[in-house]
């Protein structure tokens, strides 16, 4: 199954958030958006939909894998907003 959005970082806790920094590991978009799908980031991130620039192309976008409140996650950093996606449970 799809990761799915779940927050942001100036929604959530701190600890929260130092954890998951703890562990994350760098990834590229194509496994950002392998894994979440690209009908997804386009609800979150719609400003990218009439281009030119693009969650692939945006220099300032990085892209992490890690855990967040026990699950495993993927972190999309953009405009040093933490967006963060779950892996829903099994």
């Amino acid at each position: 199954m799809p990761y799915r959005f779940h927050t942001r970082c100036v929604e959530t806790s701190n600890d929260k958030l130092q954890a998951m920094y703890d562990r994350k590991r760098p990834i590229t978009f194509r496994t950002a958006q392998r894994k979440i799908g690209q009908a997804h980031l386009n609800e979150v991130f719609p400003f990218y939909a009439p281009g030119p620039l693009t969650l692939a192309t945006d220099p300032y976008v990085e892209y992490s894998r890690s855990w967040f409140d026990g699950r495993p996650c993927i972190n999309i950093e953009h405009s040093r907003i933490d967006h963060i996606f779950l892996k829903p449970p099994d």
